[in-house]
């Protein structure tokens, strides 16, 4: 439920601590400043929100799939091994 909350409650902080840290560098925030900010905030609030599950998808292997054709190429590599004849 905390996550929830931080969730809602980070996208207003990211606006506001923008808006501060640009009129604090001597800009003037227009109406039409703020309101193009916030619209592009919101775009972004899906994308970011996704972020972290996208990381997680890519970082993990690829499945049985893999697991099985690593087994079968050890299979095979040591069948191999086992049936080569050496000549001397």
């Amino acid at each position: 439920m905390a996550s929830r909350v931080l969730w809602s409650v980070v996208p207003t902080l990211v606006s506001i601590s923008t808006f501060t840290v640009y009129t604090l560098l001597g800009h003037t925030l227009t109406a039409a400043d703020a309101f193009t900010s916030l619209a592009l905030f919101n775009l972004l609030r899906f994308p970011l929100a996704m972020l972290p599950s996208a990381i997680a998808q890519v970082a993990q292997p690829r499945g049985p799939a893999s697991d099985q054709e690593l087994c079968l190429k050890t299979r095979d590599a040591s069948s191999a091994r086992a049936n080569s004849v050496f000549v001397f």
